[in-house]
């Protein structure tokens, strides 16, 4: 591979950048806004169009939470270019969030349940809730705009989420609104309960993950300890659900009163059957798939004996899970209960909380990919290798580990561009940057429209936040040979939003119009 190769690639990132720096902010409302929209129709630069529940007015939402990816590819744009204006704009914007959009307590509105209406410069909620579940912000970026500013926003997310603090006992949902004085959260005593108590909030692992990225963020930026410590003890509270068996770790460590999978589960299974112990896909996906990746990242931006700790930890989840849940020669994944009991559609014999067709086998996809890849290049642990060439084989790349670049014609997709960047930095192999310049090209020909990408054929609109122009970015860099890190660390982060049951017109974009 050479230099040359990363130029059209870098072409085509660069004008999606400008384009939505021209297109996607200061057009609604205050013409002086930097703050971007969330999505641009492709065929016009205008936005998607939401109605206030209560009047129908249009409203143009822009949300902070969903436009990660586009700050990090901003900043990663001016570190391989020298063009000051992608960095800059991702300054102003995030100066503007912290100044216009964020409410009296430090947090913005921004997350599963709340964004900015560019068109009034108010705020439109969902009841008032503030939700992140993995969105991983670029807290690096925040600090770098407003350190005061990043402090009382991680600060309050613990406040407002955290519901008991001796249990750590906690809840997705938290809300906006003053804040009455607390103490900072890093100075409180714990005295932990064992796990799988009943709580009031349900412990999901994908707003844990936003907790404890956050705190170990500001640990590392501020040169505290306090952060850095609590982070870690929400951590070890997913580690206690591990089953001493199979070595499976749970998506929460509490329970609730009436637990929905007793209910439907509990006649056959016993108290095997709670919902602290079930493993379907969409729990499975986020555990091992996007969470494990957060926890990957941070082990190594914490680095030392205690990143290769939670490291060695996260490989030891990722094992487990391949030798219970993961069929090699048909690439399929299994749903799982903690123990390692296998379930099927036609284990759901009640109607409720959990559907048959979240328990089906399903494949094991880019994401899950890419997980395995980097705790292969993390950890060095040869038992990773087999699972990554299965998961390789099933997604079309069956010579890979043979030293083969050839994979599937059509699909490119950047979650399996970052996964064979992570083999080609473990090995130097030309093979896997190879194999990574023929997805980065399948996306500019299956993801790439009038100058802007999209996540599929046809979609309608573009979301300025996606992750394709920020992965191909960073497979220029490796092209061109850039330091470490040059690009900012990219996630498998969400990006979503939604709104109430009844809300006129769209309620959510993930499901409508992404």
């Amino acid at each position: 591979m050479r230099a040359a190769d990363a130029e059209p690639l870098l072409d085509a990132v660069r004008a999606h950048a400008d384009r939505v720096l021209r297109a996607g902010r200061g057009r609604w409302g205050r013409r002086d806004s930097e703050l971007f929209v969330d999505a641009l129709e492709v065929a016009t630069d205008e936005p998607p169009r939401w109605h206030h529940p209560a009047d129908g007015r249009e409203l143009i939402l822009s949300n902070l939470a969903n436009q990660q990816d586009l700050l990090r590819l901003l900043a990663g744009l001016t570190a391989l270019t020298q063009d000051s204006r992608y960095a800059a704009a991702a300054h102003a914007a995030v100066a503007e969030a912290f100044a216009r959009a964020t409410d009296e307590s430090g947090l913005p509105y921004w997350g599963g349940h709340a964004a900015f209406d560019l068109a009034t410069g108010t705020p439109f909620t969902m009841e008032g809730f503030h939700e992140l579940k993995s969105h991983y912000p670029f807290y690096d970026l925040l600090w770098a705009v407003d350190p005061a500013a990043t402090r009382r926003l991680i600060e309050t997310f613990w406040n407002r989420h955290v519901l008991n603090w001796g249990n750590l006992d906690m809840n997705r949902h938290g809300t906006f609104g003053p804040a009455p004085p607390v103490p900072v959260p890093w100075t409180r005593p714990q005295i932990l309960a064992p796990v799988f108590f009943v709580g009031e909030g349900l412990s999901f692992k994908n707003t844990g993950s936003d907790l404890f990225f956050a705190a170990a963020h500001l640990g590392r930026l501020a040169g505290e300890p306090g952060p850095l410590h609590w982070a870690v003890r929400l951590i070890r509270r997913y580690e206690e659900t591990r089953d001493p068996r199979s070595g499976l770790t749970g998506y929460q460590y509490s329970q609730i009163a009436h637990d929905r999978a007793a209910a439907q589960f509990g006649p056959e299974f016993g108290d095997r059957a709670r919902e602290h112990t079930m493993l379907d896909r969409t729990r499975a996906e986020r555990v091992y798939g996007t969470i494990a990746l957060c926890q990957l990242g941070l082990a190594e931006m914490i680095g030392g004996s205690l990143g290769q700790q939670l490291g060695t930890s996260i490989t030891e989840d990722l094992l487990a899970f391949a030798r219970h849940a993961y069929e090699p020669a048909s690439n399929q994944v299994r749903a799982v209960l903690r123990d390692g009991t296998r379930l099927a559609p036609e284990d759901v014999r009640r109607p409720g909380y959990y559907v048959p067709e979240n328990l089906a086998p399903y494949p094991a996809g880019p994401v899950l990919f890419w997980a395995y890849a980097k705790a292969l290049r993390l950890s060095g642990d040869s038992r990773c290798e087999p699972v990554v060439a299965a998961m390789a084989r099933g997604l079309g790349w069956g010579g890979l580990f043979h030293g083969g670049a050839t994979g599937p014609a059509s699909g490119g997709d950047p979650f399996t561009l970052l996964a064979l960047l992570e083999l080609h930095r473990r090995s130097g192999a030309d093979h896997f940057l190879g194999a990574a310049m023929a997805v980065g090209r399948g996306i500019l020909r299956d993801r790439y429209v009038h100058g802007m990408f999209v996540e599929r054929p046809n979609q309608r609109f573009a979301r300025l936040g996606s992750a394709e122009p920020l992965a191909l970015l960073h497979l220029v860099a490796a092209l061109r040979g850039a330091e470490r890190d040059v690009v900012p660390p990219q996630y498998a982060g969400k990006k979503y939003f939604t709104a109430h049951w009844w809300q006129k017109g769209r309620t959510s974009d993930y499901l409508e119009w992404f």
